[in-house]
C-alpha cells in the first residue's frame, strides 16, 4: 500500500471524531494537497485548508493566530501539524484553538495518528503479502504445463523473493482433530502458534511458508546446495519433528508429510502431492508416525496406483474372504505385523503382544477360515497391498463426506 492511500476517508473520520471528543476542540485531517478529507465540522470537508500547504512543504508544525488565519483560505486560528510516514508528509492534522489551549495535545495527536496509520500500512502490506503467497501456492498446486504459463508464475514468485527453480522440498502440515466448535479466536491462536513455529524452523530467506486453510499449512523448503540430498532430508526430518514436538507442547496435535525433491514448477507440484499423500497415509492409520517422508511409503504409493480391475480380481480370490470373517480386524492386524516385522515369527508375536503358541494357532486359523497360508509370502504381500489400498480409499471417501457435511 502506498503512503498516499493510507488516508482512508472512513479511517480519518474515526480519528478526527475520537480526537475532537477527547480534547474538546475542532480537529481536521487533510491529504497531501491540503484538502480536508475529515473534520468534525462536516461542512469543511473537501475544501482547501491553505495553512496545510506550507506545512506539507516544510514538514514542520505551524501556529496561525487570528490575523494569519484570515489570510489563509479555509483556515481557522490554531495549529497545523504534518503527518509523516516513512519520512514522507502524507497530509496534515489541524486543531482549532488558542496556542496555550491546544499545544499540550498537538504532539500527542500527531504521534497517535502516525502510529495508527503506520500500523494500518504494515497490516495492509502483510495482508497483501499473505494474499499473494496464497495465490502463488494455489497456482503451484494446480499447475499444468499444458494450460498454465510457468514463466508468469515464476515471475510472480520472484516478486515475493522466491526462486521456484531452486531445489526445494514440499512439506504439508495439518492440525489433527481440530475441534469444530472452537471459537474464531482459538483458531486464530492456533494458526499464529503454528505459523510462528514453522517460521522459526524454516527461516531461510528462500523458505516459503504459507497457510492453506484453517488447519492446513504448506512449506516449500529451500534445498541447501552445500549438503547432499540425503543429508538435507535428515535436516528436514529433524525440523519437522521439532515442529511436531513444539506444537504438541502447546496442546496442538499435527501430522506432517514430506514430499519429494523438486527443482522446477512441475516437480514442485508433484512434491506437494507426495507430501499430501504422506499425510493421507498417516490419516489412514497405515503408519503410526506423525511425520512421514514419501520415500518411506513406497508400498503405499504402489497400492494406491494399482488398477481397480486387477485389485477386484485378486480381492475376489483372497481379500473378500478375509473381509467377511468375523475376526477380520485381528487377521489384518496379524498380516500387517507379519509383513512389517519382515516375516520374523518371534518379532511378530512380540509386536502383537501374544505368545508364540498363540501366533501358531492364529496362523492355522487364518489358513483354515480364509485359505491364506501365512508362509505364502507372495499372497501375504498381495493381501497387505489390498489392505493398504482399502484404507487409503476409505480415508479418501471419509474426507470427501466430511467436506460435503
Amino acid at each position: 500500500m502506498s503512503n498516499s492511500n493510507l488516508l482512508d476517508k472512513t479511517l480519518c473520520e474515526k480519528l478526527v471524531q475520537s480526537a475532537s471528543l477527547t480534547i474538546g476542540h475542532d480537529v481536521l485531517i487533510t491529504n497531501s494537497t491540503g484538502h480536508i478529507i475529515a473534520c468534525n465540522d462536516a461542512t469543511r470537508v473537501d475544501s482547501l485548508h491553505e495553512a496545510s500547504i506550507e506545512v506539507i512543504h516544510s514538514a514542520h508544525k505551524i501556529y496561525h493566530d487570528t490575523a494569519a488565519a484570515r489570510k489563509l483560505a479555509g483556515t481557522k486560528p490554531g495549529i497545523t501539524i504534518p503527518i509523516i510516514i516513512d519520512s514522507t508528509v502524507i497530509g496534515t492534522i489541524g486543531i482549532t484553538g488558542a496556542p496555550h489551549e491546544i499545544s499540550q495535545y498537538a504532539l500527542l495527536i500527531q504521534q497517535l495518528a502516525q502510529i495508527f496509520l503506520d500500523f494500518e500500512k504494515r497490516q495492509s502490506s502483510t495482508t497483501r503479502a499473505d494474499y499473494l503467497k496464497k495465490n502463488l501456492l494455489r497456482e503451484i498446486i494446480i499447475y499444468d504445463p499444458r494450460s498454465h504459463d510457468d514463466t508468469a508464475i515464476c515471475e510472480r514468485a520472484y516478486e515475493l523473493g522466491i526462486d521456484l527453480n531452486a531445489m526445494r522440498v514440499a512439506i504439508k502440515l495439518e492440525e489433527e482433530n481440530a475441534p469444530r466448535a472452537a471459537s474464531a479466536e482459538e483458531k486464530r491462536t492456533h494458526q499464529t502458534q503454528i505459523l510462528e513455529c514453522l517460521a522459526h524452523h524454516f527461516d531461510h530467506p528462500q523458505d516459503f511458508v504459507c497457510p492453506q486453510s484453517n488447519i492446513g499449512y504448506v512449506v516449500f523448503a529451500f534445498g541447501l546446495r552445500s549438503i547432499q540430498p540425503q543429508q538435507y532430508l535428515e535436516v528436514l526430518q529433524r525440523k519437522c519433528f521439532c515442529v511436531s514436538s513444539e506444537c504438541l507442547a502447546a496442546g496442538i496435535h499435527v501430522r506432517i508429510g514430506i514430499g519429494s525433491f523438486a527443482n522446477s514448477l512441475e516437480t514442485l507440484r508433484l512434491s506437494y502431492e507426495n507430501a499430501q499423500f504422506a499425510i493421507k497415509s498417516i490419516q489412514a492409520g497405515i503408519r503410526s508416525s506423525t511425520c512421514l517422508y514419501v520415500g518411506d511409503i513406497v508400498l503405499e504409493k504402489i497400492a494406491a496406483s494399482l488398477p481397480e480391475q486387477i485389485c477386484d480380481e485378486i480381492s475376489m480370490h483372497l481379500f473378500s474372504q478375509i473381509m467377511q470373517a468375523k475376526n477380520r480386524e485381528e487377521i489384518l492386524l496379524t498380516i500387517e505385523h507379519w509383513f512389517q516385522q519382515r516375516f520374523n515369527f518371534v518379532q511378530t508375536a512380540q509386536a502383537l503382544h501374544i505368545h508364540k503358541s498363540t501366533l501358531v494357532y492364529r496362523f492355522r486359523r487364518i489358513r483354515e477360515t480364509c485359505g491364506l497360508d501365512m508362509y505364502d509370502l507372495d499372497k501375504v504381500l498381495a493381501v497387505y497391498l489390498l489392505d493398504i489400498r482399502q484404507k487409503l480409499y476409505t480415508q479418501t471417501e471419509s474426507r470427501s463426506s466430511s467436506a460435503v457435511i
